[in-house]
This record gives C-alpha cells, structure tokens and sequence, in this order.
C-alpha cells in the first residue's frame, strides 16, 4: 500500500511537471514570438532612421538649392535697379538666418567703397529704400504662385529720390523699362514735373 501511494505522488508530481512545462514552453514560444516582432519593428525603424536622415539631407539641399535661387534672382535684379538709377556700383544683398526655429531673411546694402554690408533700414539715403522696395514690390508680384496680375499703381514712389533731375529721369526711365518687360500698366501717383514732361498718359488733377 505505501508503495501504491508513492508511485501515485510520482504520477501527480509527473503531471504537475508535465502541465508546468506545457505553460514554460507555452511562454518561451509567446517571448519568442514578442522578440521576433520586436526585431521586425527594430529592423524597421533603422530603415525609417535611415530613409528619415536621407530625406532631410535632401532637404536641406533643396532648401539651399532654393534659398540661393532666390538670393541670385533678388539680388541681381534690385542690384540692376540701383545701377540703372544711381549708376554706381552700390549692391543689394539678402542673408539667411535663424532665430530659435523661425527663419529670418535681411536687406542689406553695400556701397563702393565699404567693405561691410549693412542693414538697409539704416541707410541715410531715402532714394536708395525707395528703389530697392520698389524693386522688390514688382518682383513678388512676378513671382507669386498663382501670379498676381493686374496694373500697378505706385503713389509717389521716389520721394526719397535726391531732386537732381537725373536721377528722377533715370528712376522714370526705370519704370518705363519694368512696363516694357513685363507688359503690366503703371499707375503713377506724382507731382514731380519729370513725369509730366513725358510720353505717359497724364490725367491732370487740380
């Protein structure tokens, strides 16, 4: 009889083992199945990792690639118009920059003679923020997506413009060749006799 009830203890203890063996095998093909998923993910996020860096790499060439497009195209053409108008070698420059995560961009001028830019709000001569922002007014309008079309209209555009008679001929000249180039009607608002004195169609108002 005792040995009856010891081999019967040995069966139980042989099914106890059995069924807590079946549950460990049971949670090791769970783990594994977890950490087979866990590599996949893990694989996949290094690709992610990867494709994400590529792409901002691109990116940030695109946005070079596009700031210096801009920076060419503006600085070419309201650099043109300060020559056409003072006949000098002064230039027009734009800088990229960044405060914090906003970007910023700034006019600055540079004057024969001066080997730093500077600030164009900090210029002395009203003549030359008259003509860059005229300048930049007429480009953005070119440039907008969708295009603006339209006139033009310009209120007393060159009242900084020095009152040598030159200077305003050659700044009337200038819009004359801006009409000519983009084909869009002008609109001057002025008192200055230089744009009476030609070939415009003057409305006289008294």
């Amino acid at each position: 009889m005792p040995e009856n009830v010891s081999l019967k203890s040995l069966e139980n203890q042989f099914s106890e083992l059995t069924r807590k063996l079946g549950e460990v095998q049971g949670e090791f093909k769970h783990i594994k199945q977890e950490k087979n998923a866990l590599e996949m993910n893990l694989c996949k996020l290094d690709t992610d990792k990867e494709l994400h860096a590529k792409a901002v790499e691109l990116l940030s060439v695109v946005q070079k690639v596009s700031q210096e497009k801009i920076k060419d195209g503006f600085e070419t053409l309201i650099t043109q118009a300060l020559h056409y108008v003072f006949e000098n070698d002064t230039m027009f420059e734009l800088t990229f920059g960044r405060r914090g995560n906003l970007q910023e961009l700034d006019f600055n001028i540079k004057k024969p003679g001066f080997e730093e830019a500077y600030d164009i709000i900090d210029t002395d001569s009203g003549g030359v923020i008259d003509i860059v922002s005229t300048a930049l007014r007429l480009v953005l309008m070119e440039i907008s997506t969708p295009k603006i079309e339209g006139f033009i209209i310009l209120d007393e555009p060159f009242t900084g413009v020095s009152k040598d008679e030159d200077y305003l001929v050659r700044a009337k000249d200038f819009i004359q060749e801006i009409h000519n180039k983009l084909n869009r009607q002008m609109i001057i608002i002025s008192h200055e006799p230089v744009y009476v004195d030609s070939d415009y169609n003057i409305i006289n108002i008294k």
